[in-house]
């Protein structure tokens, strides 16, 4: 496609300059493509095994959701944020109370 629209393309770190003419570039850039793109899936799957071992030993993944923040003194953990406590409070009487997102 870039010699199409007379783009060149030039990746250093792999040797590869579409613009000249030994096709060298050519040949080598698909076999490096499969191998990145297999290299990706494998931390990919690395990733989500590693975070599925974690959840199941009870810590806690991601984001803490509103009304909790990191432990700062074990950041593998939640705690309560007070800050937000009593907001996150009132929006559970509400819904107990029978008033829903779309009734105010």
């Amino acid at each position: 496609m870039f010699p199409q629209y007379n783009i060149q393309c030039v990746a250093i770190l792999d040797n590869v300059d579409s613009g000249t003419q030994n096709g060298t570039g050519d040949f080598i850039a698909p076999i490096k493509n499969i191998f990145n793109e297999m290299y990706v899936s494998d931390v990919s799957r690395k990733l989500r095994t590693s975070q599925k071992i974690k959840s199941g030993q009870g810590y806690p993944i991601g984001k803490p959701p509103y009304g909790y923040m990191r432990d700062p003194e074990n950041l593998k953990c939640w705690v309560i944020d007070e800050e937000v406590a009593e907001t996150v409070q009132r929006i559970f009487q509400m819904r107990l109370d029978g008033i829903g997102s779309q009734k105010r």
